[in-house]
Order: structure tokens, then sequence, then C-alpha cells
């Protein structure tokens, strides 16, 4: 991705809300823009699942007030009289109590697919939200309505001196 599409993108990620107007602050986009190298990739539903949350639910403060939870941790919550499910992957914290205006904040992704060997190091990947995914798309020259995912894999590169 060069600098142009990626500060458009920054931009866009920056107006993102929820549905209910809740502000949509993507951590892992922030980070892959101080990276070197940015990549867009388009795959499909095959990757793997994460093993922790990707999206929280924080208060100004930087407190988790709720959590989406990947599939292998549902199980750890389920009979959990301390939580309140919002979706089947969604729960809240009802005992915190957040101060100031909450946002969902989204985080990076793992991926172990690029290392120093391959002259990268911080690698960090994310998902842009869906009016993201569009203008990749659309700039990359793929369809909007194509069922793939856009994923942004940045990393910084190692000096091999």
């Amino acid at each position: 991705m060069d600098q142009d599409i990626s500060n458009l993108i920054a931009a866009e990620e920056e107006s993102v809300r929820s549905m209910t107007g809740i502000d949509v602050v993507n951590k892992a986009y922030k980070m892959a823009m101080e990276k070197d190298v940015r990549i867009c990739i388009f795959c499909d539903k095959t990757l793997p699942r994460e093993e922790t949350s990707t999206m929280l639910l924080e208060d100004s403060v930087g407190n988790v007030m709720g959590a989406m939870l990947p599939p292998c941790k549902i199980h750890e919550y389920k009979d959990r009289k301390d939580v309140v499910w919002v979706s089947e992957d969604f729960i809240i914290f009802p005992e915190v109590h957040g101060v100031g205006k909450e946002r969902f904040v989204l985080l990076p992704m793992h991926y172990d697919g690029l290392g120093e060997d391959d002259g990268c190091c911080d690698v960090v990947m994310c998902s842009p939200a869906p009016s993201s995914d569009a203008i990749l798309k659309r700039h990359y020259g793929r369809s909007v309505t194509e069922k793939t995912s856009t994923l942004v894999i940045a990393y910084n590169l190692v000096c091999k001196c």
C-alpha cells in the first residue's frame, strides 16, 4: 500500500461509528500506520480464528466494559453470572462502570507468516472497517460485493547489514 491509500484508509477509519453512534477506534490500523510497510490482502474465510479478543468495549480511560469472544473462549464465559450476553459472541461486564464516553477498540490480530528471516519484524495484522474495505477493493480493482475479507498486514523492515 502506498502512502496515499494508507492515509485515505486512516482518515476513513477515524470516521467510523457503530450503528448506535459509538466511536470505533481501529487501534490495530493506527499501529499499522506506524510501520515501514503495509500490504493489503484479500482472502477467503479460511484464516485461523483468533484465540484472544480483537474487539473490546472500553471507556475513555481504557477500562474494559465488554469484549467480543473468539469461538475458543465462549465456553469459559457460558455459565458465568458476572457477564451479560448481548450477542452470541459479545459480552458486557456490568460490574465495570465506565468513565466518560465508551468506544469500541479494534485490536491487532496475530500473524506469524512473516518474521526476521523474511526481513520483517513487529508484524501486525488488522481488518479495516466495511467502508475502508470497499475503498480498498475499489482501489485495487476488486468487486466490492465479492465474498473475501480484506486484511492489512504491516511490519517494519529488519536491517540486514
